[in-house]
């Protein structure tokens, strides 16, 4: 009853992401449902590692290069959004910028946007970022997408 396929609407994709000469796995929508990944995983030794796609995580989409940005949620009233690029080896996401507002009780009338290069949701972390929370809220980059094989697509 929902009017689609699931397995139209999530696919895979695997390619080198970093240049690295090792193609990463990603698991993520079809072009028409979406720009943002729901797992990625490398090959270390031959066997696969995870790099994202945990519960809690948040969600990352990719931009190229090797880079990705980052939109999530670490609690009901902290938000954050940034970009990460993964390692020389294709092994992890390191943060290149990460910014996050913290709304409490829905009061968004004196909410400071915080940065920082380390990815950390403390604000002792971080300092004031020169960012206006209506910036923070329409921050959309510019997403290149993957091109997904559809799940219903496999055999």
């Amino acid at each position: 009853g929902w009017g689609y396929e699931p397995s139209d609407m999530i696919g895979y994709a695997i390619q080198d992401l970093n240049g690295d000469g090792v193609p990463e796995l990603v698991i993520g929508p079809t072009r028409e449902y979406g720009a943002y990944l729901i797992t990625l995983f490398t090959l270390v030794d031959g066997k696969p590692q995870l790099i994202f796609g945990e519960v809690g995580d948040g969600s990352y989409a990719y931009l190229q290069d090797g880079r990705f940005f980052y939109s999530g949620y670490h609690s009901a009233s902290e938000i954050g959004q940034g970009f990460y690029h993964l390692t020389d080896d294709g092994t992890a996401l390191i943060c290149d910028e990460f910014y996050f507002v913290q709304i409490l009780d829905g009061d968004e009338s004196d909410v400071t946007v915080y940065y920082n290069t380390t990815g950390s949701w403390d604000i002792e972390d971080s300092q004031e970022a020169d960012m206006s929370l209506e910036g923070f809220w329409a921050w959309e980059p510019e997403y290149e997408y993957l091109s997904m094989i559809p799940f219903s697509a496999t055999d």
